[in-house]
C-alpha cells in the first residue's frame, strides 16, 4: 500500500506508530521494502499479513513463511522475528490489537446480556494456535479492502475502530470454526493422536509455507519428523485428503485468486505457486478450473469459479 498518502489522509490514526502505542490502542504496522529485519520483538496479540511477497516469521523454533493468501496471529507476549531478503518488493500489513481487547470480544461473543450485566468487565481466556491460516475464511479480503480504504479515504476513528472489531470477530470466527482433531487419527492412546495430529499439522504448515518452491510430501514429512508413510496416512485421516491434493489445492486456488484480483503476468504467478514452467501450470489450472489462466482472468476477477478439485478442509 502506499504508506505516505495512508497517512496523510488519516493523520489521527495509528498507522506506523512509535512502539510506546502498542498494547494501549487498535495499531497498523504496513511497509513495503525488498529487505527486512527485526529480532525477537515482543508485543499485544497481531495479526501477520502479507498483501504483496512473502515474508518469515520465526516463532519459537519454527518459521512460518506468509505470503498474500495466508495470515499468522501472534499472541501478546510471545517474541518473534520477522525478516524477507526478495528481489521483488513485499509489503506487510499487520494489525495489533489493544490489551484485552480480543478477549473482551470473546467473553461479548459467550456471555448472555443477564449475566453481562452482573459481570460486565468479565473477560475471557483467549490463545490461538501458532499456526499458517489459509484464504478460506473471509479475513484476507477484509484485510485487503481495509488496506485499499486507508490509502484512498479518511476513515475516521469509528470507521478504523469498527474495521478491527469486524476482523477480530472473524479471527475468533477462525478459531471457532471445526478443524482436524485428535479423535480423527487411528491410534489407541488419546496422547499418541495428539502428538500425531500436532506433527501433520507442522506438516501442513511447511506445505503452505514452501508451495512457491519445488517441494514434495517427503519433505514435508521429514519437517514433521515423520516417515512418508505415516505422514500420508495420518494427514489424510487428518484432513481427508492425500498431502499431494491439499497442496496442489492450496496452489491452485492461490494461483486463483492472484489472477482475479493483481494484474501479475501469468508466468510469475506459475513461478509464486511452485511451477517451473508456464505449460506445466496451465495444464494444471485448466485440470482444476476447467480453463486456461487467461480465460480464468477475462472470465471476470469478481466472479466466483467452482474448483474442480477436492475441497481442503
Amino acid at each position: 500500500m502506499r504508506l505516505q498518502k495512508a497517512q496523510r489522509l488519516n493523520p489521527e490514526l495509528p498507522v506506523n506508530p512509535g512502539a510506546g502505542a502498542f498494547g494501549s490502542c487498535n495499531a497498523i504496522l504496513t511497509g513495503t521494502s525488498k529487505k527486512y529485519y527485526v529480532e525477537n520483538f515482543c508485543g499485544p496479540l497481531s495479526l501477520k499479513a502479507t498483501l504483496d511477497g512473502t515474508s518469515t516469521w520465526r516463532v519459537g523454533s519454527r518459521d512460518y513463511r506468509v505470503s498474500e493468501s495466508t495470515y499468522l496471529i501472534v499472541n501478546a507476549g510471545q517474541p518473534y522475528t520477522i525478516s524477507f531478503d526478495e528481489p521483488r518488493d513485499v509489503t506487510t500489513f499487520c494489525l495489533f490489537f489493544r490489551d484485552g481487547y480480543i478477549e473482551q470480544l470473546v467473553s461479548a461473543k459467550q456471555t448472555k446480556l443477564p449475566a453481562a450485566l452482573d459481570d460486565p468487565f468479565r473477560t475471557a481466556q483467549v490463545e490461538f494456535p501458532v499456526r499458517l491460516h489459509d484464504g478460506s475464511s473471509k479475513v484476507l479480503e477484509e484485510l485487503r479492502g481495509f488496506a485499499r480504504d486507508l490509502e484512498c479515504q479518511s476513515i475516521g476513528r469509528e470507521g478504523w475502530e469498527l474495521r478491527f472489531q469486524r476482523l477480530g470477530e472473524m479471527l475468533i470466527g477462525d478459531l471457532d470454526r471445526a478443524g482436524p482433531r485428535s479423535a480423527d487419527i487411528r491410534a489407541a492412546k488419546e496422547s499418541t493422536r495428539g502428538e500425531l495430529l500436532r506433527r501433520v499439522l507442522v506438516g501442513r504448515d511447511f506445505l503452505i509455507s514452501m508451495s512457491d518452491r519445488d517441494i514434495s510430501v517427503e519433505n514435508a514429512a521429514r519437517a514433521a519428523c515423520m516417515s512418508t508413510f505415516h505422514f500420508h496416512r495420518v494427514f489424510q485421516q487428518a484432513f481427508g485428503v492425500s498431502p499431494y491434493t491439499f497442496l496442489r489445492n492450496y496452489r491452485m486456488s492461490r494461483a486463483s485468486r492472484m489472477l482475479r484480483s493483481s494484474d501479475i503476468p501469468v508466468f510469475e504467478v506459475a513461478q509464486r505457486v511452485g511451477f517451473i514452467s508456464v505449460g506445466s501450470f496451465g495444464n494444471a489450472f485448466q485440470r482444476s478450473f476447467r480453463m486456461s489462466p487467461q480465460a480464468y482472468r477475462l472470465a471476470g476477477r469478481g466472479t466466483k469459479m467452482n474448483c474442480h478439485a477436492e475441497t481442503t478442509r
